[in-house]
């Protein structure tokens, strides 16, 4: 039976703490209540992070869910503590990736070469570039100073993953939004299932989908990402449109399109300004003449009222001039608050990337992953979509101590001083393994956006880099 979040946190718990490596007598108890004033007496002199690992049981099967929460655990817990959450929030979200998390991410990476002769190989996760199916951020948005939430995106991820059995993996975030546990971090899972049931694929075109996929191109299907927020947990739910746009031969745009009027058409909330929103992005993309590709869809997994739907949107181009243009959808958001995204747009380009000639090209890459992205918000009762550019640090700096120093200087000049002070130090401390100064690939993207009430919106995303640090395993692709 699934073990709930919050009552792990409400009800007494004892938990037994060692001391020089013997168990001490003294039972101490995380106190009642979810006020920010009740703390365990040994709170201030234990790590949350090592706490629970005293503390709980790992989920089953253990063998899998004890490997990450090792590999992945201690960042988990630092990021929440640079972001300065309070320790009964600490506790809760740790507590919420112990339970709930550690379970979707599936099996342990292989590390003996020999084991991997004779087991299923490892799935490749489309949600990071060496293929580790777990995305933490920090976001930090406001004007004269700034606000942290921490987020986790993962790709829930089946044992049975790239079989026969689950070819495509499908199964386990299907199985999520069924379980007890999605209700218990306040899942709803109407857009889920409706986008679920247009964009996955059935057994009937497996093996023609097989023979269509194009070298190099991924199959993931679905992620998921949960907010952190200091009040709640929010659960978003990603879709990608590139096998059923093969199994029907269609673009990817035209499948993502045709689900969301689908939807409209059902739908008391995503009406007539969903569509037009939809009609504007679409002519934006049909401008480039099949060089911008829809890569993904997500959802808010709440009411759709109070929902969103993004269509991500990657373009080849790395020129400021024309990453400007793209993110106001190629002049057709004129407004005062988009005037203002793109200046504040241009300061971070230039920060990050050292550019000088706003019509020249960063330097070539044929990653996959190369190139820019956006995301295009679409909400109900909105004519427009709202834009959002993600910087590809990853493909375009030298190495993350670079990434670092550059987000430090673009943080002063946003006001924000104490990411300015802190932040390369706070990065450092949260990836000690991972060789900083010498690659890229921690930093995955920086997404900026602005509005004038919130001011502007950042989120460095980072890959805890599982198969490409690790002794003995795959690099990064």
């Amino acid at each position: 039976m699934a073990i709930s979040t919050e009552s792990l946190i409400s009800a007494p718990v004892e938990v037994k703490t060692q001391v020089n490596g013997s168990q001490n007598a003294t039972v101490h108890k995380i106190a009642n209540g979810d006020h920010e004033g009740s703390e365990p007496m040994w709170a201030n002199s234990s790590a949350p992070y090592d706490v629970l690992t005293v503390a709980l049981p790992l989920p089953a099967p253990a063998s899998s869910t004890g490997y990450w929460w090792r590999t992945t655990g201690p960042l988990m817990s630092k990021l929440l503590e640079k972001a300065e959450y309070s320790l009964y929030k600490h506790y809760k979200y740790l507590l919420l990736y112990h339970t709930h998390i550690l379970p979707l991410l599936g099996p342990r990476p292989i590390e003996d070469p020999a084991q991997a002769l004779s087991s299923i190989p490892p799935w490749k996760s489309f949600l990071t570039d060496d293929f580790s199916p777990l995305e933490p951020s920090w976001n930090v948005s406001g004007n004269s100073d700034s606000r942290s939430i921490i987020r986790l995106g993962i790709e829930p991820v089946s044992f049975d993953a790239g079989t026969a059995i689950d070819p495509f993996n499908q199964i386990s975030v299907a199985r999520f939004f069924e379980s007890q546990n999605a209700a218990e971090v306040g899942v709803k899972g109407g857009l889920f299932e409706h986008f679920r049931n247009d964009l996955f694929v059935g057994p009937e075109s497996y093996m023609a989908i097989r023979e269509m996929l194009p070298e190099g191109e991924h199959m993931t299907q679905s992620f998921l990402a949960f907010d952190l927020d200091s009040g709640h947990i929010t659960t978003k739910a990603y879709f990608f449109p590139i096998l059923k746009a093969l199994s029907t031969q269609q673009s990817t745009i035209k499948v993502l399109s045709d689900s969301i009027m689908g939807l409209a058409k059902k739908s008391n909330v995503w009406g007539p300004q969903a569509i037009v929103a939809l009609a504007i992005l679409e002519a934006w993309i049909a401008s480039y003449n099949g060089g911008a590709k829809a890569e993904m869809l997500s959802v808010d997994c709440v009411d759709d009222a109070e929902s969103r739907i993004k269509i991500y949107v990657r373009i080849p181009h790395t020129a400021l001039r024309k990453v400007k243009e793209a993110y106001c959808l190629g002049g057709r958001l004129t407004d005062d608050n988009t005037a203002q995204s793109l200046d504040l747009l241009d300061t971070a380009w230039r920060t990050m990337f050292r550019v000088t000639d706003d019509a020249a090209e960063l330097p070539h890459n044929s990653h996959r992953t190369a190139g820019t992205i956006f995301n295009f918000e679409i909400r109900p009762g909105k004519w427009f979509p709202e834009p959002k550019v993600y910087l590809p640090v990853r493909h375009y700096c030298d190495n993350d101590l670079q990434i670092a120093s550059r987000l430090q200087e673009l943080f002063g000049r946003l006001g924000w001083q104490k990411m300015e002070r802190n932040y390369r130090r706070d990065f450092a401390d949260l990836f000690p393994h991972h060789p900083l100064s010498t690659s890229t690939g921690t930093h995955t993207y920086l997404a900026f956006s602005y509005k004038k009430q919130k001011g502007v919106y950042m989120t460095m995303y980072y890959s805890p880099r599982v198969y490409s640090t690790q002794a003995g395993i795959t690099d990064c692709i």
